[in-house]
């Protein structure tokens, strides 16, 4: 079954790349839109990775790497459409940018 849904509400990232979404077992997600908001006035570097299961982020899965500028929002088209399986997780860093992920979820 394929469920359509928000990924990862909008959330303030923080300094050290942390999960902000873990992939259920027996399920597949696939992102469908994602959007990084640096809501300050000064630039904040992002960093997304996606994780398998016994791995920590490091630079040998690091998807997405850039610095937002002042009240800068990027839409992030390197994480689209890309497929996540059961127990990798999505994680981020960027002190203070806000991330929201939309996708589906499926069987």
């Amino acid at each position: 079954m394929i469920k359509r849904k928000l990924l990862v509400a909008p959330q303030a990232m923080t300094a050290t790349a942390n999960p902000l979404y873990t992939v259920a077992e027996g399920l597949s997600a696939q992102i469908m839109g994602c959007t990084v908001h640096n809501p300050t006035a000064t630039p904040i570097t992002i960093k997304i990775h996606y994780v398998n299961q016994a791995d920590a982020a490091s630079a040998s899965n690091q998807m997405l790497s850039r610095t937002l500028q002042e009240f800068e929002s990027y839409p992030c088209p390197e994480l689209v459409n890309h497929t996540l399986s059961a127990g990798m997780s999505l994680q981020g860093l960027g002190d203070g940018a806000v991330i929201v992920v939309s996708g589906v979820t499926f069987t």
